[in-house]
């Protein structure tokens, strides 16, 4: 797998995103991967810890959406490079520009898909990326 991209809503929020880094990390079949935030949060020392452990493998990407007319959730961008730079963890800023528009991408429901039907799925997906969402079938780190 040449990246991983976490993506939320807001990762950090995942309780078990320390366990999960560290699991990338140690899984050779990982080349890189990447958390993207939205800098709503920040992350715990724990989450910290393991990101630093990953360093040479991980990167932070912090979304900025300080421009966005619907967003009531102060930022805290400066807080999470602070704290990035601080561990050596590295970063990345995607600035936000006044021509950007949000793009609704409509309802995430779960599929009820066991994991062989997940597995074909996957097989017959064209698109070049595919996200496994709403714990289909899977089992912790499986």
């Amino acid at each position: 797998v040449r990246i991983v991209r976490v993506i939320g809503g807001e990762p950090l929020i995942f309780q078990h995103l320390a366990e999960l880094v560290d699991f990338l990390n140690q899984n050779q079949k990982v080349i890189t991967f990447d958390i993207v935030t939205n800098a709503t949060l920040l992350p715990n020392e724990k989450l910290l810890k393991a990101m630093q452990r990953a360093k040479n493998k991980m990167n932070v990407s912090i979304s900025d959406y300080s421009l966005s007319p619907n967003l009531n959730i102060p930022l805290k961008q400066k807080q999470l490079q602070n704290l990035l730079k601080e561990y050596a963890i590295p970063f990345q800023i995607s600035l936000q520009n006044k021509d950007d528009l949000w793009i609704d991408p409509g309802r995430i429901y779960p599929r009820k898909r066991n994991k062989k039907e997940i597995v074909e799925n996957f097989k017959n997906c064209l698109m070049p990326c595919v996200s496994v969402m709403s714990n289909e079938g899977l089992n912790h780190f499986s």
